[in-house]
């Protein structure tokens, strides 16, 4: 019987404590070849962040990091309640670990940088590091929702910069999109009422379609099967949304209709 395969912040997180032990990067991303594409950059990454001489983290950096480590603390004693299991919370603990040692370790100067990045800059891996950690917090607090539509518009801003410089879209760009794209539809299935899904969720997905769309005929032959997944994740996203039950407004006010696609 197969296992489950884990969720790409829990490979990370497995990965980030194995090369943490002085595991092999190569061998390590070798256990799991749908993202191993996008692992070996980020740990790679995370071996330069250890070995940079970075300075002494302020006082008042340590003081708030211990008080949020305190909280998560507590937090797990409701993990089942929240429907998280234990082997989760671990990993999810490990991967927000690294972004906590950045940005209270001294190095969040290279993570302020690291936000202005695009795929293929030397210093994108660490912008996906403190991305994936951002939504292992999100996920803590119960509502990833805020943190996956936010970084699906993040993807359509750099497919759009990289269109402007005449960069090339790579398939890994693209396999993150498909991602972010089915975790919005695994959250629509589970939570159709979410506030969020009607409006901001949809008009993020929509733009991404368009987006999609317009690389159609400029990619390379190599990441064109990426493109199409992508894009038929973005397509089965806004059926989802569009299907879920229109959540009840406040007393006096009609619910927003939802935001028409394109005419065919």
């Amino acid at each position: 019987m197969s296992l489950k395969q884990p969720s790409f912040e829990e490979a990370l997180a497995r990965c980030l404590e194995e090369v943490a032990a002085g595991a092999d990067v190569e061998r390590v991303v070798a256990r799991y070849p749908t993202y191993a594409a996008e692992l070996r950059p980020l740990l790679e990454t995370a071996l330069r962040l250890r070995g940079a001489a970075l300075p002494p983290p302020r006082e008042e950096a340590v003081r708030r990091g211990r008080m949020r480590a305190v909280a998560a603390a507590r937090r797990m004693r409701s993990a089942t309640r929240s429907g998280l299991t234990a082997r989760r919370w671990v990993s999810a603990l490990l991967t927000a670990g690294l972004l906590l040692a950045l940005l209270f370790g001294g190095g969040a100067l290279g993570v302020r940088a690291a936000e202005a990045s695009l795929p293929g800059d030397p210093l994108y891996p660490l912008k996906l590091l403190k991305e994936s950690a951002e939504l292992t917090w999100a996920e803590w607090q119960g509502d990833p929702a805020p943190a996956l539509i936010h970084q699906l518009e993040r993807r359509s801003e750099e497919i759009e910069a990289l269109q402007r410089q005449g960069r090339p879209v790579h398939p890994a760009a693209l396999q993150r999109s498909t991602r972010l794209l089915i975790r919005l539809i695994i959250l629509a299935e589970r939570h159709p009422d979410h506030p969020l899904l009607r409006q901001r969720a949809l008009q993020a997905i929509e733009r991404h379609r368009m987006v999609l769309l317009a690389l159609r005929d400029r990619v390379p032959p190599a990441a064109r099967p990426a493109l199409e997944r992508a894009l038929e994740r973005a397509e089965r996203a806004r059926e989802v949304i569009r299907k879920a039950p229109i959540p009840p407004g406040p007393p006096g006010r009609r619910p927003e209709p939802p935001v028409p696609g394109p005419k065919r």
